[in-house]
C-alpha cells in the first residue's frame, strides 16, 4: 500500500455554506486524527485531521493550505481517533455493501461491532423546518437535524435491524449459548449497549468455532 498526505493539488477547495440554514451538518463539530484508505491503489493518507460532512458525505480536512474537501466517493474506509472521547471509530463506504433490496445507501457506515455479524450505524441528517403550526412555536427557518439508523451486516449484505422481539433470531447459529448469555447478563436487546454486548459475544462464539 502507498501512503501520502493531502495537498491543495489533489483535493478541491471547500465552498462556502448557506448562512440561511441553521443546524450542524457535521458528525462532530471538531476535527479528529484520521487515517484514510482510498480506492485508488489502496493508498493510505495519514497524519491528517478531519470531520465528516453529513450533508455532502465528504470530509473537511486540515492541510498546510487550509481546510480542504475530500470527496467521500474516493474513500474506501477510514479510522478516526475521536478527539473528544479518545476512542477509535471505524467507517466503511456504504456503496460497497448493498442493502437487502440490492441498492446501497449513500455515505458511510460506522462499524460498532465487527465480525461475521457486524453491528453498524448509518449517520445522516434530515432537513426540515422547526416551526410547529399547532403550538405556534419554533422558527420558520429550515434546520438540519442529526439522526442515525441501525443495521447489521452479514455476508456482505446490509439489513435493517428487526424489531426488539425478533432480534434474538439474528443469533441463529448459537441459540442456546446466546440465550444463556442474554439471560445471565440481563441483556436488553432493545438498547444500544445490550445489542453491542450481544453482537460481541456472538462473534466471539463464531470465532471459537472457526
Amino acid at each position: 500500500m502507498g501512503s501520502g498526505n493531502l495537498t491543495s493539488g489533489n483535493i478541491p477547495a471547500i465552498t462556502s455554506r448557506n448562512k440561511e440554514i441553521k443546524g450542524e451538518v457535521y458528525l462532530t463539530k471538531y476535527f479528529s486524527p484520521t487515517v484514510f484508505r482510498l480506492y485508488k491503489d489502496n493508498q493510505l493518507l495519514e497524519g491528517l485531521f478531519s470531520k465528516l460532512d453529513l450533508q455532502k458525505y465528504e470530509f473537511d480536512v486540515k492541510t498546510e493550505n487550509g481546510v480542504m474537501a475530500l470527496p467521500g466517493s474516493k474513500v474506501k474506509d477510514l479510522i478516526i481517533l475521536d478527539s473528544l472521547t479518545r476512542k477509535s471509530r471505524i467507517f466503511i463506504n456504504a456503496k460497497d455493501y448493498p442493502t437487502e433490496s440490492g441498492v446501497p445507501l449513500v455515505g458511510f457506515y460506522e462499524v460498532i461491532v465487527s465480525g461475521s455479524l457486524s453491528f453498524i450505524h448509518h449517520h445522516r441528517i434530515t432537513f426540515k423546518t422547526d416551526y410547529n403550526p399547532t403550538l405556534i412555536e419554533g422558527g420558520k427557518d429550515y434546520r438540519f437535524f442529526y439522526a442515525y439508523d441501525t443495521y447489521y451486516l452479514e455476508n456482505g449484505i446490509v439489513y435493517k435491524l428487526p424489531p426488539k422481539k425478533k432480534r434474538f433470531l439474528l443469533f441463529k447459529l448459537n441459540p442456546k449459548e446466546m440465550s444463556d448469555f442474554i439471560t445471565t447478563n440481563k441483556i436488553d436487546l432493545g438498547k444500544e449497549n445490550g445489542l453491542k454486548d450481544a453482537f460481541i459475544h456472538y462473534n466471539e462464539l463464531l470465532s471459537k468455532e472457526n
